[in-house]
């Protein structure tokens, strides 16, 4: 299985959870907010909701990121996020065409953003931050559950 944003985006949407630090507490696997949803990502990267055997899990967890940071010097992650206050949760990811159509995995969100009503991928153009007089075609990605 390739792990990418779009293999993250599909298991968000099979695997919504609202209330992250009630859910990951109660695994034992965080004390705060900040380490629930720390967590969670991980879980929607290496796509192990399933796996309760927290060895098993992190070794899962340890094929896909190169490093996973600690306290003191956390990963570099970029993510996009806007909220929409209307809604429970709101996930939105802008990713370029030409980086989208790398992805071996795009049709089987493509596929999933036709069985959900909740997902939509969207063709729009940002400003290319190398040039801003130039526009770049982009993949709009949104997740929202009402």
């Amino acid at each position: 299985m390739e792990h990418n944003i779009i293999t993250a985006i599909i298991n968000l949407v099979n695997n919504p959870v609202l209330k992250v630090k009630s859910i990951y507490s109660e695994k034992n696997r965080a004390n705060s907010t900040g380490e629930a949803l720390e967590e969670y990502i991980k879980d929607l990267f290496a796509g192990t909701f399933a796996i309760d055997d927290e060895n098993q899990r992190n070794l899962k967890i340890s094929e896909v990121f190169s490093y996973l940071g600690n306290n003191s010097n956390p990963p570099d992650i970029q993510y996009i996020f806007k909220r929409d206050f209307s809604a429970k949760f709101n996930f939105m990811a802008i990713i370029s065409e030409e980086k989208y159509l790398t992805f071996s995995n795009r049709e089987r969100i493509e596929s999933l953003s036709e069985e959900k009503e909740n997902l939509q991928i969207v063709d729009v153009k940002i400003k290319n931050p190398d040039n801003p007089a130039q526009l770049k075609n982009c993949k709009l990605i949104t997740f929202i559950m009402k």
